[in-house]
């Protein structure tokens, strides 16, 4: 099975702090996030950084738990998945 990639990219008029912050609060994830109908972190976290985990559910269902590899505010984070559906190998 050939390898799928796919990103997207949205201007947002705002400063950069605000908008990572925003997208980074798992209370208001499922706001805009339009792809999940659950997203917590677990393990007791109450905030995304590198080395917590998080569970989110696709609206079809699936889902998975995901570790911070990195987490560079306001710029970028990374995730690795740690546990999921049988059909991905890696994301």
């Amino acid at each position: 099975m050939k390898n799928i990639k796919f990103t997207e990219s949205k201007t947002i008029n705002c400063n950069r702090l605000i908008v990572f912050d925003y997208t980074q609060d798992y209370n208001k994830r499922l706001y805009w996030d339009t792809f999940l109908k659950k997203a917590d972190l677990i393990e007791g976290a109450s905030k995304a950084d590198k080395g917590i985990k998080a569970y989110c559910v696709a609206k079809n269902g699936l889902g998975m738990e995901t570790e911070y590899v990195s987490f560079n505010r306001p710029k970028a984070t990374a995730i690795k998945m740690t546990k999921g559906p049988f059909m991905f190998k890696s994301f």
